[in-house]
């Protein structure tokens, strides 16, 4: 086409196959200078097409407007620039629609899309697909010289692309690509150095730019920024198993770099700098790093000859993470179980805790001493010895309980055993939960498990059981009383000294048993001291065997009070009161006085001990 000529497509269908160009311009289509290519709707296919330049068509000193629509160029090839289409000198505005490049080759640069020139190439919306391009030298999908690709909200993707020098994926050289919104993908892209992306400077200000499998024979696996830098405002920054054989497996700059939020995951170098490799000034506002490989290098990020400040960074998820630079500020950086902190001048690292230090959170900053007396201790866990436990949100706090069996030697972080049993809460497990429990009558170190809200049943059941017990005992103490007044025989008041000394030996076996001496006998004195106990208990009303016992607690919890010991001391003392009273009345008030002294005052007493 000549001087000022335009092709326009606003719909239907155009089709060229195995055009080759005689005049070494435009597989099919070359449109000379200050001429227009616009495409609003349709279809146009170019297959097999081949020339100098431009294999499918050639556009020089125009403008390309596309604003709907598609262009499809297959297999096409260009001896030295621009394999599918090569625009010169011209201005790019892409408003919608979709341009692919299937398969497409160029003897240098541009095995898909060649545009060299300063004018701007502005991307706004649709779509730009490079899959499986190659070139020769650089620019495997797309070679950009001069001016900037300016991304407003199209989506750009490059799949399977090569390029034997530079920028497997996109080769911006002397350029600027600056990303407004939209989506940039680089999947599976090789090239010697930026196998994804090569440019001049990048910029990210918002969208998303991913890098998927791209790898670089020499540096940047998945980018290669140049002296223009590299920054990013916004937005979302991703490296995934990307790779160097020499430099900076996910990103290499040579002047630095200023991002604010960039994710490297599983990204490798067999040289240094297995993330990001920077030879200047680095800002990193938040950064995460993620790899599983053993062999992982030794510095994920590594800067130059030059600062490096990090305001936020992830480790989690990375046996061994190590910052360098000249010097290395870390704000914030988050260390995965087992690894803490390690700052020095010129590094900042995630190191594998020593023998006898843990750490047991991902996010955790700082290796800590091991809890003593521990039954087990290694980086990532602990057990503590029965007996004794460690407070979660204090590792240096370890408690001795008094009650042994209240803790039972919990572990962190899995606590497959917790630190206090259950119904124990509290440092050295020596409160009881309130919801569920209640401090027992006969030992304020153990706790005794209440009858649920709903199972009104088993409350009245307790209570009648208190109600009977007290009854029962001065039931049988008056009629001792009584009968060895009559017969002058002394077997009624030795009973009434049993009962007595019973309320005491209760709390005192039980006290004996929640010891460690208690615990070293051998099973045959043990057994002994418990029976002693199953009498104590048996003289005081009770069951369990120098155990818990009951909990007046609950009684006063089942009638709406509130579980205190003061409330459980007042409200036990009504049934014995009236009894008291009613003896007084029927019978004699003196009698009453030592019948109830000898029931009940040991108990009154014990309470006010509590």
């Amino acid at each position: 086409m000549n001087r000022k000529s335009r092709l326009l497509q606003g719909a239907g269908f155009m089709s060229f196959s195995a055009c080759v160009s005689t005049s070494g311009t435009g597989g099919r289509v070359a449109i000379a200078q200050n001429g227009m290519v616009q495409l609003s709707g349709g279809k146009m296919v170019f297959n097999k097409c081949e020339a100098k330049q431009g294999g499918g068509f050639k556009m020089r000193r125009g403008r390309v407007l596309n604003n709907g629509g598609s262009i499809e160029m297959t297999d096409c090839h260009a001896k030295v620039l621009g394999g599918g289409a090569s625009i010169s000198s011209s201005e790019i505005l892409f408003d919608g629609g979709s341009w692919n490049f299937h398969a497409c080759t160029a003897g240098q640069t541009g095995g898909g899309l060649e545009s060299t020139g300063k004018k701007e190439k502005t991307f706004r919306s649709g779509a730009l697909n490079f899959i499986n391009c190659t070139a020769d030298k650089s620019g495997g999908g797309f070679h950009l010289h001069g001016g900037a690709a300016v991304i407003g909200g199209a989506r750009m993707t490059f799949t399977n692309c090569t390029a034997k020098n530079h920028g497997g994926g996109l080769h911006a050289e002397g350029a600027a690509v600056q990303q407004q919104r939209g989506n940039i993908t680089f999947r599976n892209c090789s090239a010697q150095k930026g196998g994804g992306l090569f440019a001049f400077e990048v910029r990210q200000d918002s969208g998303v730019m991913n890098f998927e499998g791209c790898n670089a024979e020499i540096q940047g696996g998945g980018l290669w920024s140049g002296h223009g830098g590299w920054s990013q405002d916004g937005g979302n920054l991703r490296f995934t198993d990307c790779f160097a054989k020499e430099t900076a497996g996910g990103a290499y700059s040579r002047v630095g770099a200023n991002l604010t939020h960039a994710e490297f995951e599983e990204c490798y170098a067999d040289g240094t700098g297995a993330a990001l490799f920077l030879r200047g000034a680095g800002y990193l506002r938040s950064v995460k790093v993620t790899a599983s490989r053993a062999d992982f290098s030794v510095s994920n990020i590594l800067v130059v000859d030059a600062p490096l400040e990090i305001n936020s960074a992830d480790c989690t998820q990375i046996e061994m993470c190590r910052f360098k630079g000249s010097p290395v500020k870390a704000t914030k950086l988050r260390c995965r179980r087992g690894s803490g902190l390690e700052e020095m001048a010129e590094h900042a690292a995630c190191q594998s805790c020593d023998a006898g230090a843990v750490q047991l959170w991902d996010g955790g900053t700082s290796c800590r001493p091991c809890p003593k007396p521990w039954e087990l201790c290694n980086t990532t866990h602990f057990k503590t010895l029965e007996g004794f436990m460690v407070s979660p949100s204090n590792l240096s706090k370890t408690f001795f309980c008094p009650n042994a069996k209240a803790c039972p030697g919990g572990d962190m972080p899995a606590m497959s055993t917790p630190m206090c049993a259950d119904g124990y809460v509290g440092d050295g497990c020596v409160s009881c939960n309130q919801a569920t429990h209640a401090t027992a009558d006969n030992s304020v170190v153990s706790c005794v498990k209440c009858a649920a809200s709903d199972d009104k049943i088993m409350q009245v059941l307790h209570i009648l059981f208190a109600v009977v017990k007290d009854i029962v005992l001065f039931c049988v103490a008056v009629a001792g009383i009584r009968g060895a007044a009559h017969t002058k025989k002394h077997s009624g008041v030795f009973t009434n000294q049993f009962m007595s000394f019973a309320t005491v030996a209760t709390s005192s076996v039980a006290a004996v048993m929640q010891t460690n001496v208690f615990v070293q006998l051998n099973s045959e004195f043990r057994l002994a001291l418990q029976a002693t106990g199953v009498l104590a208990d048996l003289g005081n009303g009770e069951s369990g065997g120098g155990g818990a016992g009951m909990a007046f607690e609950c009684l006063v919890s089942y009638l709406g009070f509130q579980k205190t010991v003061w409330n459980a001391h007042i409200y036990s003392c009504i049934v014995p009161a009236l009894l008291m009273a009613i003896l007084a009345r029927q019978q004699d008030f003196w009698l009453a006085m030592v019948v109830g002294t000898n029931c009940f005052l040991p108990g009154v007493c014990a309470d006010f001990g509590k």
